[in-house]
């Protein structure tokens, strides 16, 4: 097999160009996880809503979120689709520390130490 010219330019870009096909398929194997759990979650439970735990120290979902977010929502049209802090009630539901009211505030009962990814199609 013959082997090929490779310019100093493109010797420059394969790098960056291997790196970018790398972090395409790791975002794709995230958002196919959440999209098939929050398929599986409304078809199983009675919530409206699917929290996808962001792991501890994930710098890539981080480095990531604005990507991971677009690619859900576009797979979820309509649904509100968020990166948020949670906090979990007495009563056992999950509620974003951004939106707690007078009403909702008396019921959590901690907050978490995670951050979400929450699919709500309420």
């Amino acid at each position: 097999m013959p082997l090929t010219p490779i310019t100093r330019d493109t010797m420059r870009m394969l790098k960056a160009h291997n790196d970018e096909v790398q972090r395409s398929k790791q975002l794709q194997h995230i958002v196919e996880q959440i999209y098939y759990s929050a398929i599986t979650a409304s078809t199983t439970q009675v919530t409206t809503a699917f929290n996808w735990m962001v792991p501890t120290g994930a710098a890539f979902y981080i480095n990531n979120m604005p990507d991971i977010l677009k690619k859900l929502r576009d797979l979820f049209p309509g649904c509100e689709v968020t990166h948020a802090l949670l906090a979990q009630g007495i009563n056992g539901k999950m509620y974003d520390i951004s939106k707690l009211n007078a009403q909702t505030l008396p019921l959590v009962s901690k907050a978490l130490e995670n951050s979400y990814i929450v699919i709500d199609w309420s």
